[in-house]
């Protein structure tokens, strides 16, 4: 039988590797809720929250999850906490934006998640990921992004200066990271995203807005598929416009299923 495996990180507050990165309140209640609904599904789960949830820790985890996930299997990466994006006119994707999710001590790029991660994972197993976080659109690949918006309430993303001195500071670390661009990804590998790459989503108490659409949803609205399911939550959530973006080699019956589905 196929087995369902979840990782859950939620970050509220980031290390002062990261100057003047604002405080948020949902993100690690964001967490907690998905986990408790991966569980309810039949998932064997795992939680990560605030300082435990380190560059080392999760990119570690999301390896173990690849090496023993068969085909078959489903692996679910939920995150919560903040996105930056950043004009990018070298960047090798279509939008030329350059994401990443805010680890509690690093960055998380795209391009690391679609070079390193994903094409770890075997054929035929489900990668699902779940983004509650600016700028995520487009976070689990090297693909298309999204529209822009404006909002006035706190958001989770940092700012360009923010983003730009944890670089400078940090910037033998990541060249270290180098990944290959185009390294196959043979896994099906799903994103639900709060917003476009351009965009920016609300924090909120004690749930992020998106994170809060996808539980009403899940426990009201009784998506048929995750199409289903993030056109309801796009109805919840008011400017910003939460993206389901498959990533190449596109599985249309993986997104037909029944979300959360083993």
């Amino acid at each position: 039988m196929p087995i369902g495996r979840s990782l859950h990180v939620g970050i509220n507050q980031v290390s002062p590797a990261f100057p003047n990165a604002g405080i948020l309140t949902g993100p690690e209640n964001d967490a907690v809720a998905m986990r408790d609904l991966a569980e309810e599904r039949g998932f064997v789960t795992e939680l990560i929250r605030g300082q435990d949830a380190t560059s080392v820790t999760v990119v570690a985890k999301l390896l173990e999850a690849a090496a023993v996930s068969q085909p078959g299997d489903i692996f679910l990466f939920t995150f919560a906490g903040h996105g930056t994006g950043e004009f990018d006119p070298s960047s090798e994707e279509d939008d030329n934006q350059d994401e990443a999710l805010l680890l509690y001590d690093g960055l998380l790029f795209d391009d690391q998640l679609s070079g390193g991660i994903w094409p770890n994972f075997q054929q035929g197993v489900r990668v699902l990921m779940i983004a509650d976080s600016c700028h995520s659109g487009t976070v689990a690949a090297l693909i298309l992004g999204g529209a822009t918006q404006d909002r006035d309430t706190r958001v989770r993303e940092i700012s360009q200066e923010t983003r730009a001195e944890h670089l400078k500071t940090y910037r033998h670390f990541y060249r270290q990271l180098a990944v290959p661009v185009f390294a196959p990804i043979a896994a099906n590998v799903l994103l639900l995203a709060a917003c476009g790459d351009l965009d920016t989503t609300p924090d909120g108490d004690p749930h992020g807005v998106f994170t809060a659409a996808l539980l009403q949803v899940i426990q009201d609205g009784k998506p048929k598929n995750y199409a289903d399911l993030i056109a309801k939550a796009r109805q919840l959530v008011g400017p910003q416009v939460p993206q389901l973006t498959p990533v190449p080699p596109i599985d249309q019956a993986f997104i037909g299923q029944v979300p959360f589905t083993i």
